[in-house]
């Protein structure tokens, strides 16, 4: 799949990505839970392919400045 293909196909997914997500029991808690010892309120935190934000989403209300980077557009939009 070339890059052109993928940003479609997530284009795509988008609105359902997190339904999808939890479907397939897939928790971004875990990694908030995994990190929580070492963040701080007031940190910056870079998400690389952030999605629909599902995974920031717990970083953001321990106080952590999210900024994201995505290839999908859709997924963006939704992050917002």
């Amino acid at each position: 799949m070339n890059a052109k293909d993928s940003r479609q196909a997530h284009d795509e997914s988008a609105v359902d990505y997190d339904r999808l997500a939890s479907d397939y029991h897939w928790f971004p808690e875990i990694l908030f839970g995994l990190c929580f010892d070492y963040i701080r309120p007031g940190q910056r935190l870079l998400a690389l392919g952030i999605g629909t934000g599902l995974c920031a989403r717990s970083f953001s209300r321990a106080g952590l400045h999210i900024f994201g980077m995505d290839n999908s557009s859709e997924m963006l939009n939704i992050c917002r």
